[in-house]
């Protein structure tokens, strides 16, 4: 089962999802995009943190 799920991690579209995060913490402070929600307020980077461990 781990080793199922640690497949799944690495393989190419966790990858891709990673750096769709990344580009999303690089982006949006230059830009000034605010997230929805701003009381959970959500820093891109955690999702490449749970993406690829």
């Amino acid at each position: 089962m781990i080793k199922r799920v640690n497949d799944f991690l690495a393989d190419l579209p966790m990858t891709i999802v990673g750096g769709v995060f990344l580009i999303m913490s690089f982006v949006f402070p230059r830009t000034g995009i605010a997230l929805p929600g701003n009381v959970l307020s959500f820093d891109p980077a955690w999702g490449v943190r749970y993406c690829c461990g």
